[in-house]
């Protein structure tokens, strides 16, 4: 064959592969790999899908893996390539796989868009007994209770901590208020993170408390729940990562009934501790209510344990036929003091007397069960008198028409001398009087507006500057950070970078910086390239030093995260603090 007769061949043989792409390419559209096809049992494998000519939106199935296999993890990154006049496209998916038993597993085909890729298989290898121990060391969990035996109602705390080694990575959402049946739950507080040395060995620990209260007698379970974690493993010189298990302890509590002792004609309210205030504003310096003068009355009881526990009116009913009162509706609040949820119960309401005498305001008393003593207790709010004088100088019907609620044109109409306030009960004389507004009262009420016009003007501005001032101490600290974390990677220190990248991504220290850093990894491959790297480096046998081209990296993609750091907050719109308030 002459010259020109090979070219030829060629030419058609090149024609012949262009024009059977496109089905080579459709044969292999799902295309599965796996990092290893043999580990060690606890240990993580790697499983590469990628789907070529496909969107990143379709869905990717994964229900195939949950008999054999754990999903502790899931990145996807899309590709495009275009070589010599033709494009490929493709999304790759990173599956990290924890296996749920030992042997030969099938990965069986997993569905994206509908596509399926091909079947592969893992062996996997029991791991020693001495192995799992040692495992067992980096990550568990303790559960802490105030008492295993309790009276219905009351307060039981909780203290539930996760302790986890240098370098374990907690994977998916972190637990939550345990599901207790027949009892009511609360989170008291944010969770708590630090560091501690338990047996010569240096951990972390993640502490959550939770307030439990018992609706019936009997026995409650705190039931165990499964969390899982990452833990760092060298073993034969070579550093791998085991996904691991944690499972919190069961917990049985028995609940006692209400005890015998306890007066059964009283609410039943069990308390560490209780305590009620009564208090009274509005008193005129002489102590002698006249003419349009209103007094409010306030009870609080404050205890340890749940507003519900204190659902009946505090203030006793008044004797309408003798002053009226508006009562405002009662604040419960729910607070954490300590470790304890601490309940709280406010009750207010202006009174203005309609007869003259004497206005009698009785204690109030409140029985309930102390738990921490085991014994029926009594605590009381002392009352007070008034006395009331002059109302016979107010003309009858200027009283009838302002105030008596039989008058349907003053049937909402509240004196304009009345605050919505707290509350109160008395008795008083017998003595016919009415009610007016004095004029003087009138012009008080709007110098006190003026001056808390003016105070509040004042607060605002000096809130405005300690915002700015703050503002500026945040920004001094992040460009601190970041100066830090920059002069770690210069130093070559693999371990020193990356205790300065934690303390980087960290913006307040109740944060668990693992979890940052595993959606920091999760963001783009450069940031989950640079994470593994310093990982590897650290938990080698023998700590790494990051090269002149680690360097490099780490750089470059510490200073593109804080570009888009600063990017994100010049183009934050964050509501105003305080909304310009405008009249109609």
């Amino acid at each position: 064959m002459n010259r020109l007769g090979v070219k030829f061949f060629i030419t058609i043989l090149s024609l012949g592969l262009n024009l059977n792409l496109p089905s080579v390419l459709a044969q292999d559209a799902i295309r599965a790999e796996l990092s290893d096809i043999e580990i060690d049992e606890l240990e993580t494998v790697r499983l590469s899908i990628k789907a070529f000519n496909t969107r990143e939106t379709e869905r990717l199935n994964l229900s195939a893996l949950e008999s054999d296999f754990q999903v502790m993890g899931t990145n996807t990154n899309s590709q495009y390539k275009y070589v010599n006049g033709r494009s490929e496209s493709w999304v790759e998916y990173a599956i990290t796989l924890q296996p749920k038993r030992t042997g030969t597993l099938r990965i069986p085909p997993i569905s994206v868009g509908g596509r399926f890729s091909e079947e592969l298989s893992l062996f996997v290898k029991p791991l020693s007994l001495a192995a799992r121990e040692k495992m067992k060391k980096q990550v568990f969990y303790e559960i802490d209770l105030s008492t295993d035996r309790a009276f219905v109602q009351s307060q039981i705390l909780i203290k539930r901590t996760l302790f986890y080694a240098n370098g374990v990575k907690l994977y998916g959402k972190q637990l939550g208020p345990p599901n207790i049946e027949g009892a009511s739950v609360f989170r008291l507080g944010e969770n708590i993170s630090g560091e501690l040395t338990r047996e010569g060995n240096y951990y972390g620990y993640l502490q959550q408390r939770f307030a439990i209260f018992p609706e019936q007698s009997g026995t409650i379970v705190i039931p165990a729940e499964i969390t899982t974690a990452s833990v760092p493993f060298v073993e034969r010189g070579r550093f791998s990562r085991r996904g691991v298990q944690i499972e919190t302890p069961e917990k049985t509590i028995q609940i006692l009934p209400i005890p015998d002792e306890y007066p059964r004609d009283q609410a039943w309210i069990p308390a560490e501790n209780l305590t009620i205030s009564q208090s009274f504003s509005g008193i005129p310096d002489a102590g002698v209510l006249g003419p349009g003068d209103s007094i409010t009355q306030e009870i609080k009881a404050t205890f340890w344990g749940n507003t519900s526990a204190i659902s009946d009116k505090l203030l006793p009913p008044l004797n309408l036929t003798v002053f009226r009162e508006y009562p405002e509706p009662p604040t419960l609040e729910d607070n954490v003091l300590g470790e304890s949820l601490v309940g709280q119960r406010k009750e207010r309401r202006a009174i203005q007397p309609k007869k003259n005498g004497l206005i009698v305001i009785p204690d109030i008393t409140i029985v309930w069960w102390d738990t921490s003593q085991n014994r029926v207790r009594e605590t009381r709010a002392l009352g007070r008198e008034f006395k009331v004088a002059g109302l016979e100088t107010i003309k009858k019907n200027q009283i009838t028409r302002s105030f008596d609620k039989t008058d349907p044109a003053n049937e909402r109409v509240k004196p304009k001398s009345l605050e919505p306030l707290p509350a109160s009960t008395g008795q008083i004389g017998t003595d016919e009087s009415q009610l007016s507004t004095s004029g003087w009262l009138g012009s008080r009420n709007i110098l006190i507006l003026a001056i808390l016009i003016t105070i509040i003007g004042i607060y605002l501005l000096m809130r405005q500057g300690r915002g700015k001032k703050t503002a500026t101490v945040q920004s001094k600290s992040l460009k601190r950070k970041k100066q830090e974390l920059l002069q770690a990677i210069q130093s070559g220190n693999s371990d020193t970078a990356r205790k300065a990248l934690y303390t980087w991504l960290r913006k307040n220290p109740d944060e668990d910086v693992f979890i940052l850093v595993e959606r920091f990894a999760q963001q783009n491959e450069d940031r989950r390239k640079l994470t593994a790297l310093l990982d590897s480096a650290s938990f080698s046998q023998e700590q790494r030093s990051l090269s002149a081209e680690d360097k490099l990296f780490a750089i470059n993609v510490i200073e593109k995260a804080s570009a888009e750091r600063i990017i994100e907050k010049r183009t934050s719109t964050l509501p105003p603090l305080y909304p310009t308030m405008t009249s109609s």
